[in-house]
């Protein structure tokens, strides 16, 4: 009884040396790299991605959009989606002109950045006058190997 037992907790003891290095998260850290350091390089990288893509939305660039996006993304999404949607957005609230960084959202695993974005339409029955519209655009994005991985992107 004391052989079962014993091959049992030599078992277990195994079993958990070899499942615990699939938990670490942090093996491409550099040293010098502390966690704070590192979440303030990843929130840069990702406002600046943010930005790339509004900058291309507003241009009107989807090849440009796209690219910027991860290669899972843009099965879902490429050149064409992007026209289709930025169409249809002009033809219910008007062309994109501007943008403003507003805020970024922290959570456990994932980071939210929101923007604020102006459009302008003209009327529909005096094509003279222009009316501005502002919405918020939004996009998620996680760590990934130290580097920024966007999970979800849209106007609200």
């Amino acid at each position: 009884m004391k052989s079962g037992s014993f091959q049992s907790v030599a078992a277990i003891v195994a079993l958990t040396a070899l499942l615990c290095g699939c938990a670490s998260t942090a093996q491409n850290d550099t040293p010098s790299e502390s966690a704070a350091v590192r979440a303030e390089r990843i929130a840069s990288e990702s406002r600046a991605l943010g930005e790339k893509m509004l900058d291309a939305y507003i241009a009107g660039d989807g090849d440009n959009f796209a690219a910027l996006l991860s290669n899972d993304v843009r099965r879902n999404f490429g050149a064409e989606e992007f026209t289709e949607n930025r169409a249809a957005m002009e033809e219910t609230i008007g062309s994109a002109q501007s943008y403003e960084f507003l805020t970024g959202l922290d959570a456990p695993v994932f980071r939210t950045y929101l923007w604020k974005v102006r459009f302008i339409r003209k009327a529909q029955l005096d094509g003279e006058k222009q009316y501005s519209q502002e919405t918020v655009f939004r996009i998620v994005t996680a760590d990934l190997d130290g580097k920024p991985c966007l999970i979800s992107f849209g106007f609200l």
